[in-house]
């Protein structure tokens, strides 16, 4: 009976690590998730991304208020790993070389790439796209280099976006005396 009760949890554990990912996203539902709309002008959405980009400490690289066009690149953040963390664990305490474990060291460097695009849809009906890109750059002590990028493909970041829009919408009808979004 024992032995049964010390077999069940790993058989819980081995089947836990046999589950599929979910499937990728289709091109669809990524823009569903990127893509908004707003019941003001043009120039207000584009002003309200502007804003919402500078609050969320995004500096505008390129911007054309005419195409309804901006590009902002996120801070950059930097984290050093040790990719031979298990290996140093299980050396000997004695025969531990802490130079070289500099050389093994690996400098990654983090930031994010937002590319925003508004278009009128009329007078007042404003549809504006978010696309995010992550790019990671690593660096070793031995010379070696990488670079990885991938599109952002969680909802709730995208969210949090247009909710700093709507709230710069809603600020901008306050300043200026109008109703802006819903």
């Amino acid at each position: 009976m024992k032995k049964l009760l010390l077999v069940i949890p790993l058989l819980g554990f081995m089947l836990a690590g046999c589950v599929a990912p979910p499937p990728p996203l289709t091109p669809l539902q990524i823009q569903a998730m990127q893509t908004r709309e707003f019941d003001a002008s043009k120039k207000q959405v584009y002003t309200a991304a502007m804003t919402m980009l500078q609050n969320s400490s995004f500096t505008v690289q390129k911007s054309n208020a005419g195409t309804g066009f901006i590009q902002a690149k996120g801070l950059t953040k930097t984290t050093t790993q040790s990719p031979n963390l298990l290996a140093n664990f299980l050396k000997d305490a004695n025969s531990f070389d802490s130079d070289s474990d500099s050389k093994n060291s690996v400098n990654v460097i983090s930031t994010n790439t937002m590319t925003i695009s508004v278009v009128p849809l009329g007078a007042k009906k404003t549809r504006i796209r978010i696309n995010i890109i992550s790019t990671q750059k690593t660096s070793s002590g031995r010379g070696q280099s990488g670079e990885n990028q991938v599109q952002v493909q969680k909802s709730r970041v995208y969210q949090k976006y247009f909710n700093d829009i709507r709230q710069a919408l809603f600020v901008q009808g306050g300043l200026y005396g109008k109703k802006l979004d819903k």
